[in-house]
């Protein structure tokens, strides 16, 4: 059950990503159009690399690190991949472009 809740979070994260304001932006400028359809926004999240930057981004505010720094500032063990994602994208480098979810 927990490995389901894990990739069901892990689907509307990215699903956000790719569905957000700013991907919606650099799709809009790259095709010189407004471009609000699903399909064309994921399109372009796949074939411009935002996929694997997720995945990359994924894999580190679930690694062992981030949990440590995550259950440190929170004065516990934290397992939930909501937290852990807040956590990091709140403390990354990356943290410009990506926001946090509810």
């Amino acid at each position: 059950m927990r490995r389901v809740m894990t990739k069901l979070v892990r689907t509307q994260i990215q699903l956000s990503e790719a569905l957000g304001p700013f991907n919606k932006f650099c799709c809009s400028c790259h095709l010189k159009r407004e471009v609000t359809d699903a399909e064309t926004l994921w399109r372009h999240f796949i074939e411009f690399g935002g996929a694997s930057d997720f995945a990359r981004r994924w894999e580190e505010a679930m690694g062992p690190d981030n949990r440590w720094y995550c259950s440190e500032a929170m004065g516990q063990p934290i397992s939930d991949p909501r937290l852990l994602w807040n956590y990091y994208i709140t403390h990354c480098k990356d943290r410009q472009q990506h926001r946090k979810v509810s």
